[in-house]
């Protein structure tokens, strides 16, 4: 949770993150990853996804464009405050400061920001052929760990959710991946 800088080390610093939603706001965080998505940039600028954004306690908007060619109206004098830029060699501060997290449909992105327990609202980009991505967005969202968009949708999906019914990822298996390559190895021994 991102805090005014002149609380951060102090007592101020226990009160504010006690109340940040409340008095502080919240921040959002838009992600296309390196991918071309002007649709979802677009649907983000609308002052209707603005102002339902607000509604939900959001104040700040920080947007990772990518390769898109629309660019947004930064500063303070849209809805939100908004910050927008193409590329940063990480993006995990920008995710970790985020209260909410709105992002394309990769499955990088998308693990990462619910093993980092943030709202997610994963919104597919249709123009996709083959669009595997939706699956997962899908699946994703009846397992009730996030919400799953379309650009046309996100403004009803905003308005619409419950995060306090999302629950969280589980901890990743890390002997599933060992436990099956030695399976399969055995059985290949055993095949000989």
């Amino acid at each position: 949770m991102r805090q005014p800088s002149s609380l951060r080390g102090s007592t101020g610093e226990l009160l504010c993150s006690f109340f940040f939603e409340v008095f502080c706001g919240m921040r959002a965080f838009v992600t296309v990853g390196s991918t071309q998505f002007d649709e979802l940039i677009m649907a983000v600028d609308d002052e209707g996804v603005q102002k339902a954004l607000r509604g939900i306690g959001v104040n700040e908007l920080t947007v990772q464009y990518g390769r898109g060619r629309y660019r947004m109206t930064t500063g303070r004098g849209n809805v939100l405050n908004v910050e927008a830029y193409d590329f940063k060699p990480s993006l995990h501060d920008d995710m970790i400061a985020a209260d909410l997290i709105i992002s394309h449909a990769g499955a990088g992105t998308m693990l990462e920001s619910l093993r980092l327990g943030k709202r997610l609202i994963v919104v597919v980009n249709e123009s996709l052929m083959e669009n595997h991505q939706a699956e997962l967005a899908e699946e994703m969202e009846r397992s009730n760990h996030s919400y799953a968009a379309t650009v046309s949708t996100l403004l009803d999906v905003i308005k619409r959710a419950d995060f306090s019914t999302r629950v969280p990822l589980p901890p990743p298996n890390s002997e599933a991946v060992p436990a099956v390559l030695k399976e399969e190895l055995l059985l290949r021994d055993l095949g000989r």
